[in-house]
């Protein structure tokens, strides 16, 4: 597939929320990959060579604030893992590790699982009730229709609706000037749901914005620009707002911001990424020139404290780590320690103490696509071995409501993949944090 086939699919599926940097950070990140394999196979037959001869070798409540004084970035994290010692090369993934390809289109007749989602993330528009007036907790799922099915929900582009342990569904207003989130309101998006789900982070053009559910009150963090992908560190009351070579944490109960500390180590911020439950963030960073989508790194406090050689997982996108393993999506550069190249997008999990391979799920469609359309992407983990992902078929056309996106289930163990909930709307509106429902 080429870059005009995946940009044109970018196009199509994502209009709604511009991302510019994905195609082509995925796109330079493959590349690099291929030269950089193409170097070692050309340095392994020189040393073959050489050794037969013997040659050696800023926040507001509804208002805007001025600039906020400097705090700490949060909680204090967890014990470092065993090999974040500063360097770290990914081995090659063994094919035993390797699931049969997941067919999209057999989706339907995948065995049911019960993840704490309903078999429906649709809300329904008419029996959902008003937050301040129906108040929860806190939320399992938040969903916003965005783009072209703001007509069809007959909705204002303020409004989002969550969802309660108690399997009802509340409607939310954000109090966010149209005149700075373009003419679809802020974005909804995966990391969006806080980890205790009590508060929903929204990005504008000029602003995140930061819903506490517990009173629907709405902070606004002044970014002056489009933010990268935002990061909620596990205390809930921490938000990472990324700035390409800058960025900072936010206090969103007091405003406090700290700036963030890669851009002295790395050169750039992270292009993706999400904090671990100890408080470790784990992205994928920008080379040390700020270009090309580089390793996974592991920043403790805003200093590197690990980086991993990735090349032989392939190009690592939307990290979703665990306290033990680390689930990414990843594009198809994938070889086994059996020396086969994979041709499919999927998802992968590595051990973070060795960042070793423990399975791979190939899914069927074209090469490239599912990464670089934001189609197949981890959401959380349900346990120690199970992860939620979503996918939204390739094929997928925004009109075609019925088709919607999926979220499904992954025993990393077993391999076994099953359904666990549907929705029609865009699939970057949809963030979830499922427990039991009541």
């Amino acid at each position: 597939m080429s870059e005009q086939q995946i940009g044109d699919l970018l196009h199509r599926g994502t209009e709604h929320l511009p991302d510019p940097d994905l195609v082509s950070g995925a796109l330079k990140g493959a590349r690099r990959h291929r030269r950089r394999r193409n170097v070692l196979v050309s340095g392994v037959a020189a040393l073959a060579v050489a050794a037969a001869i013997g040659v050696p070798s800023a926040l507001s409540r509804s208002s805007d604030a001025g600039d906020p004084a400097p705090a700490s970035p949060g909680p204090t994290p967890g014990p470092d893992p065993a090999a974040a010692t500063g360097h770290l090369t990914a081995p090659a993934p063994k094919q035993s590790v390797v699931a049969p390809v997941l067919d999209p289109q057999g989706i339907d007749a995948l065995p049911t699982h019960d993840a704490g989602l309903p078999q429906s993330l649709d809300p329904d528009e008419e029996s959902a009730t008003d937050l301040a007036d129906d108040p929860i907790d806190h939320a399992v799922a938040a969903v916003k229709a965005d783009g072209l099915y703001l007509d069809e929900f007959d909705l204002e582009q303020d409004v989002f609706f969550v969802l309660g342990t108690d399997g009802d569904w509340r409607r939310v207003h954000v109090e966010a000037p149209a005149d700075l989130t373009g003419d679809r309101g802020p974005a909804l998006l995966p990391e969006s749901l806080s980890p205790d789900g009590t508060k929903v982070a929204l990005k504008g053009n000029t602003a995140v914005y930061v819903v506490d559910l517990a009173d629907g009150s709405t902070t606004r963090v002044k970014t002056g620009r489009w933010a990268g992908m935002t990061a909620w560190q596990p205390d809930s009351r921490h938000l990472l707002v990324p700035l390409g070579k800058q960025g900072f944490v936010v206090d969103v109960t007091d405003g406090q911001r700290t700036p963030a500390g890669w851009a002295t180590d790395t050169g750039a911020g992270p292009f993706t990424g999400a904090y671990e439950p100890g408080g470790r963030l784990v992205s994928v960073a920008d080379d040390s020139h700020g270009q090309e989508l580089e390793n996974i790194v592991e920043t403790n406090g805003g200093s590197r404290a690990l980086e991993v050689e990735s090349d032989d997982i392939g190009q690592p996108l939307y990290l979703l780590p665990g306290a033990r393993d680390l689930a990414m999506t990843t594009y198809p550069m994938i070889r086994t320690d059996k020396g086969l190249r994979g041709k499919y997008d999927g998802l992968l999990v590595a051990e973070r103490e060795s960042y070793r391979t423990t399975a791979f799920l190939p899914v069927d469609g074209p090469e490239g696509y599912y990464i670089t359309t934001d189609t197949l992407r981890p959401r959380t983990w349900l346990d120690d071995h199970t992860l939620l992902f979503s996918l939204r078929p390739e094929g997928t056309k925004q009109d075609e409501a019925d088709i919607g996106q999926y979220f499904l289930v992954w025993d990393t163990e077993t391999g076994r993949v099953s359904r666990a909930s549907h929705t029609t709307l865009l699939w970057r509106s949809v963030s979830v944090l499922p427990e039991p429902i009541e």
